[in-house]
């Protein structure tokens, strides 16, 4: 990764190829939007425009075939470098995903509903009625074709907002991770321990939450998991700081533990986080540790 990373920052020809042939192949969009992320925020926006263009027309073909991920993707990857690179704080740049992810469904709801309609229409079609039927309250049917295709519809909306999110998170990560090899050894893991979210941020994130998920707009719902990716980042952050406090002889074994608990359990990350808030843990094993 050092050497890619390298290859990259060499000059603009360099991040150019590699822009488009990350954004070319399929499904390797987010190492595309990585590279833009990373010269962004070393050089800044205006001298990062022959990369961006680079990249945007790469976005552009797939977009043409179909496939709007990978527009989505490079656009918020680019807004959070330059936030990050201008503020150098990942609390600010994290809560961008919230207005992101808000912009994002009212895009996919007005213009691309339909293309998650029928394809939820085809999973119903090919799929058991009874295999939804926790997802309905119990006064409905299970043969209202409508209710089933419009739950179907509201999950599919939602995995698709989380994958655009997440990849712009990732990609973003990776960046900051390249730059900080190249530029500031340790830095990037020196920032994402010190991550920890204010505890009046973290109230009003679960606030929206609660507020969007009991809400009756079918929006609001669909809105609501991007909310709380600000706070599940938070969490992952808060692991990473104990572990580099700690220093366990086994560090990674259980940073792949922590890792594997999260795609499991990633509520209790939330909560972690929310009393990480609040409590401030790191703060008190330091004070321990001295």
């Amino acid at each position: 990764m050092r050497s890619l990373a390298g290859y990259i920052m060499k000059g603009q020809r360099q991040a150019v190829i590699v822009t488009l042939c990350a954004h070319l192949i399929p499904m390797f969009f987010w190492l595309g939007s990585a590279v833009v992320a990373l010269v962004v925020m070393r050089k800044g926006f205006s001298k990062s425009i022959a990369v961006i263009i680079a990249g945007g027309l790469a976005a552009l073909f797939w977009l043409s075939r179909g496939s709007s991920i990978e527009i989505i993707t490079l656009t918020g990857v680019i807004l959070m470098a330059h936030i990050l690179r201008y503020s150098s704080s990942w609390n600010q740049t994290i809560l961008v995903v919230v207005p992101l992810g808000v912009f994002l469904a009212w895009i996919v709801t007005t213009f691309d509903s339909g293309a998650f309609a029928k394809t939820a229409l085809v999973i119903q079609q090919q799929t058991d009625f009874s295999t939804f039927s926790h997802l309905l309250p119990k006064d409905k049917s299970m043969n209202n074709t409508g209710q089933i295709t419009q739950v179907l519809t509201i999950v599919l909306l939602k995995a698709y907002l989380l994958l655009c999110l997440v990849s712009m998170l990732l990609a973003l990560v990776l960046a900051r991770g390249w730059q900080a090899m190249l530029y500031k050894p340790g830095g990037f893991r020196e920032e994402i321990c010190k991550l920890r979210l204010p505890f009046l941020t973290s109230t009003a994130l679960l606030f929206l939450w609660l507020s969007c998920y009991f809400s009756s707009s079918r929006f609001l719902h669909i809105v609501s998991p991007c909310i709380l990716l600000p706070l599940l980042f938070a969490g992952i952050a808060l692991i990473h700081g104990i572990i580099t406090i700690i220093r366990p002889r086994n560090a990674y074994t259980l940073l792949v533990i922590a890792y594997l608990f999260t795609l499991l359990f990633y509520p209790a990350i939330i909560i972690l986080a929310c009393l990480d808030s609040f409590i401030d843990f790191r703060g008190r094993l330091i004070k321990k540790s001295v």
